[in-house]
């Protein structure tokens, strides 16, 4: 009868697993006589070839000198195989029982030249963990030309392809640069010439056994010299001028990440920004909040991400991002408050950074917030204006924007939050004097942050929107808005008990003038924010008693801009004459 398929085995001093590896080939739930096992074994010196004897001619046992690259031993294996389908499993792992059975149908259609599915992970002893090799959600990225330049999720011990699609391509590479990713190499090229002939399969068809001695579980710079080896490898094949395109964005963009790992003036582990993520449940939204942050012009960061407790699939979510910026752990469900805390303190950089899990960062965030830090010490915590956008239509609704000067901000502070929880940055060290977060009151941690700030550090606002914030109905800023709102109004008080940030009449009108004629595209709703809150300074002053400052801020208000004053006259009037009649009542 004849062969269908190959199964190639490449070998070198795999003595302790080879046996459990080609016993979960030979028990596969298939018709035994339509595939064949070729084991070569690349110079071994551990007895491998005594263990093989035992199968008979079950198993064609190949034995070459010893190169150590698999590309060569698999390469021989191919040439040697009688199938018009090969199948790749490496001397360590283990099949799923199903494999062949489950792969052989996606045959039937002409158009498949691959077929490659979920690959789990066992331990060193053989034992199944609740580990993937890739997420679920990605793995299908595979059958896409663009998709897989930006990772590679095909696992080769999941692996089965016509014989003649490899031949055509080239077999795997066996120059030097290329080992450990030349499988990497081959599926791309096969991809690029039969753009629509890969398929994917989440079914686990295979165990990768992970231990000490695995040549793929290489460090970052030595993986990014591989995958930039392979890449430049492309640029001389036959692709399409839209798949060079992406080819060489992509090299540009490792190129970029390879030069940042390799600074000596910057190490990898004292990153000069620490950004903190706590995520609970977010899975809808999280990928493209993570991946917003990855695209910072600015990248001497490190991404702390905390799983919260979630019970969605959140946490493989953020396991699936191969960026050795990202530090992940999970823990029991602490609230966003101790999360933070937990995430600070396991921080590494000058400055934190926050970003939530459904929101957006725009590109140029974090270098124009930490261009402001640097550029003016006695700032402590900078913000930025922000847009809020609809979940569902993604529509933009209002961008928020706030006066921005320093005393303003505080000034700010007497009325709302002023700061975007998303959008801050602040220094660690401002942290370490006030820190940390309280959810005592509820989700207000960062106002009260703020609000402590206030006594040790300047405040700004980079007076650009650069952050998009969703309006998410199960969001954590979404829930429990009432009695936010009560213990805002609580910590406002206590805040008009320190000293008053107060502000001459004149320096009211100049900037008031300067908002008004600034260059920003949001300047007349930044005109309108200040002049209100002026206007609400005003108020709470009379009632306060302060009825000298209350008037001072009242005539420049009218100094400034006459139609306002008008549309608040009569408020302002009655206010007055409220605490005339009522004074000392309170």
């Amino acid at each position: 009868m004849k062969i269908n398929i190959s199964v190639i085995v490449p070998t070198y001093n795999r003595s302790k697993y080879i046996c459990e590896s080609i016993d979960s080939i030979l028990n596969q739930d298939f018709d035994k006589s339509l595939f064949e096992v070729i084991v070569v074994d690349d110079g071994s010196t551990d007895g491998t070839q005594e263990l093989i004897k035992q199968y008979g001619n079950r198993i064609r046992y190949y034995k070459i000198p010893h190169s150590g690259k698999p590309a060569v031993a698999r390469n021989f294996g191919i040439n040697k195989a009688k199938g018009s389908i090969i199948a790749f499993q490496d001397s360590d792992d283990i099949w799923a029982q199903d494999k062949l059975k489950s792969q052989i149908k996606y045959f039937e259609s002409s158009d498949v030249v691959l077929v490659y599915g979920q690959s789990g992970v066992i331990d060193e002893k053989g034992e199944k963990t609740n580990s993937n090799i890739v997420n679920n959600h990605l793995l299908s990225k595979g059958e896409a030309f663009n998709d897989l330049l930006k990772t590679n999720v095909i696992s080769t011990l999941t692996v089965m392809a016509k014989k003649e699609v490899i031949e055509e391509v080239g077999f795997f590479n066996e120059k030097d640069s290329c080992r450990g990713v030349e499988d990497y190499e081959l599926w791309l090229k096969i991809l690029s010439i039969h753009p629509k002939g890969i398929r994917c399969t989440d079914k686990t068809l295979a165990y990768y056994r992970r231990h000490n001695d695995n040549i793929s579980d290489v460090g970052n710079l030595k993986a990014l010299d591989g995958i930039l080896n392979v890449f430049k490898e492309l640029l001389f094949f036959n692709l399409t001028e839209k798949q060079r395109k992406s080819l060489k964005k992509q090299i540009k963009i490792m190129n970029e990440n390879y030069v940042r790992l390799s600074k000596e003036n910057k190490p990898i582990d004292k990153p000069l920004v620490s950004i903190i993520m706590g995520v609970h449940n977010g899975e809808e939204y999280l990928q493209s909040s993570i991946e917003s942050v990855l695209s910072q012009t600015f990248d001497d960061f490190e991404f702390i991400i905390i799983d919260d407790g979630s019970v969605d699939n959140s946490a493989k979510i953020v396991q699936a991002f191969d960026d050795p910026r990202i530090v992940f752990m999970q823990q029991k469900n602490e609230g966003l408050a101790k999360t933070l805390d937990k995430g600070i303190v396991m921080s590494r950089g000058k400055y934190i950074a926050r970003q939530d899990q459904d929101d957006i960062s725009l590109p140029t965030r974090l270098e124009k917030e930490l261009q402001l830090l640097i550029s003016r010490p006695s700032i402590g915590v900078v913000g930025t204006f922000f847009t809020y956008f609809d979940e569902n239509t993604l529509e933009p609704k209002e961008t928020i924007s706030q006066p921005f000067k320093d005393i303003d901000i505080r000034r700010s502070l007497l009325i709302h939050n002023p700061i975007g929880h998303g959008t801050a940055m602040f220094k660690k060290s401002v942290y370490e004097k006030i820190g940390p977060y309280t959810d005592e009151l509820g989700p207000i941690e960062d106002f009260q942050l703020w609000l402590k700030a206030s006594d040790v550090c300047d405040f700004a606002i980079v007076p650009e929107n650069l952050y998009l914030y969703r309006l998410n109905s199960t969001g954590m800023s979404s829930i429990g808005k009432e009695e936010q709102k009560i213990q805002t109004a609580k910590l406002i008080k206590k805040q008009w008990l320190k000293k008053f940030p107060h502000k001459a009449s004149g320096v009211i009108v100049s900037d008031g003038n300067f908002y008004k004629n600034s260059s920003s595209p949001f300047n007349d709703q930044l005109y309108r924010q200040y002049l209100s809150q002026n206007y609400h300074i005003a108020i709470e002053c009379i009632n306060k008693g302060w009825t000298s400052w209350g008037l001072q801020i009242i005539l420049a208000l009218r100094k400034l801009d006459k139609s306002y004053f008008n549309e608040v006259r009569l408020s302002f009037v009655k206010a007055f004459c409220r605490k005339i009649l009522f004074r000392g009542s309170s």
